[in-house]
C-alpha cells in the first residue's frame, strides 16, 4: 500500500464519536496522520478546549499530531478570493507531506483536488455515528452516549460555589449534592493546606508558585469527570483568588485554564447574613468582603454566569430548574 501522510482539518465543536470515528479510520490506513482543531475566538466552547480534548484522546498514538489552529480564516470562499490558497497554506504548513484528505464533508473532495492530492470519505452520509456537532450544542445531553470521553470531562454542567469564605459553601454545595443524588467535588486547596496551616501556623502560612500549580492540578482531576451534572465545592476561580491574594498576582497558565472552564454555573453566597466563623484557618471577617468583590469582578470581568443568593434556601431549586432547562 503506497505511504499515506494523511491531513484531517475540523472545529469538533465539540469531539464526537463521528470525529472519532473518521480519525480512527485515518489513523488504521495511515503512516501518520495530522490533526488541525481550527477554532474561532466568536465560537461558544473554547479552542483550547476542544484541541485539548482531541490531543488527550491520541497521546499514546505515535502515528498522531494535533495542533491548535487559532487564527481568524475565512470559512468560506465566499469570504475571501484567496480562500483556497490560505487553506492550502495552512495544509502544507502543518503537514508538508501530506498525501490524502480525510473527512466527513463535502468540501474535503474539492480540497484535495485544489492541493493535487488523494481524498477518503468517511461516513458522510452519517449512518455510522448519526451526530453533529450542532446537534451536541444544542443539547449535549440529548446527545451525550455520542460524545467522544474527554468531552464528556469537560461539557457537563456544573454548578460552583465561589465567593467569600465562612458563608457556608461547602456544607451546602454537599447537602445539595446529596440530596439531589449528584455528584459532589471537594476543594482540594483546602486538604493541601491544612496540613500547612497546622504545622506553621496561620501567621506564617505561605504558598509557592509550585504549590498553586499543584492546587491547579489536582483540583482540575476532580472536577474532569464523566458526569452529566455535578456540583463543585470550588474551582479554578477560587484558586485564582488565593494566588492574586498571596503572590499579588495570578499566573499565566492558571488563568487560561480558569478561563477555559466550560459550562459552569457559579453561585454566590451574600457573606452580610451569615456570621463569619474562625475555624483556624480563615483570615479575619474583613477579608470577606475582598474575596466577594474580587470574585464577582472576575466572574464579569470573563463572561461567567453568577447568581447571588441571600441564603441558601433558594440555591436547591434554582440547581433543579437549570437541570431541567438542560434536560
Amino acid at each position: 500500500m503506497k505511504v499515506r501522510n494523511s491531513l484531517i482539518i475540523g472545529k469538533f465543536y465539540p469531539f464526537h464519536l463521528g470525529h472519532q470515528y473518521l480519525m480512527d479510520t485515518a489513523i488504521s490506513e495511515s503512516k501518520s496522520v495530522t490533526i488541525l482543531v481550527c477554532s474561532l475566538n466568536s465560537e461558544s466552547i473554547p479552542g483550547y478546549l476542544r484541541y485539548k480534548w482531541v490531543s488527550e484522546h491520541y497521546k499514546n498514538n505515535n502515528k498522531v499530531k494535533v495542533y491548535w489552529v487559532n487564527e481568524h480564516l475565512p470559512q468560506s470562499p465566499e469570504e475571501h478570493p484567496d480562500f483556497w490558497d490560505i487553506w492550502n497554506s495552512i495544509a502544507l504548513r502543518y503537514c508538508p507531506k501530506v498525501t490524502h484528505i480525510y473527512s466527513s464533508e463535502n468540501y474535503g473532495e474539492t480540497w484535495a483536488n485544489k492541493l493535487g492530492i488523494n481524498f477518503r470519505t468517511v461516513d458522510i452520509d452519517r449512518t455510522t455515528y448519526p451526530v453533529s456537532g450542532t446537534r451536541c450544542r444544542e443539547s449535549y445531553i440529548n446527545q451525550w452516549g455520542l460524545l467522544n470521553s474527554e468531552t464528556q470531562k469537560d461539557i457537563g454542567l456544573k454548578f460552583c460555589f465561589v465567593g467569600a469564605e465562612s458563608t457556608g459553601k461547602s456544607t451546602i454545595s454537599k447537602q445539595i449534592a446529596e440530596k439531589l443524588n449528584l455528584p459532589w467535588v471537594r476543594e482540594y486547596g483546602r486538604e493541601y493546606c491544612d496540613p500547612l496551616i497546622e504545622r506553621d501556623g496561620l501567621a506564617n502560612f505561605k504558598l509557592t508558585k509550585m504549590d498553586f500549580a499543584n492546587i491547579m492540578i489536582n483540583q482540575e482531576k476532580l472536577i474532569r469527570t464523566k458526569d452529566k451534572f455535578k456540583i463543585l465545592d470550588t474551582d479554578l476561580v477560587s484558586t485564582c483568588m488565593w494566588q492574586k491574594l498571596m503572590l499579588g498576582e495570578i499566573n499565566s497558565e492558571l488563568l487560561n485554564k480558569t478561563i477555559d472552564q466550560y459550562n459552569t454555573q457559579y453561585i454566590i453566597i451574600n457573606y452580610k447574613n451569615i456570621e463569619w466563623e474562625d475555624d483556624g484557618t480563615r483570615r479575619d471577617e474583613e477579608m470577606r468582603e475582598w474575596q466577594q468583590n474580587w470574585t464577582k469582578d472576575f466572574l464579569i470581568k470573563y463572561n461567567k454566569p453568577f447568581v447571588q443568593f441571600n441564603d441558601a434556601n433558594n440555591i436547591e431549586s434554582y440547581i433543579i430548574r437549570k437541570i431541567n432547562e438542560q434536560v
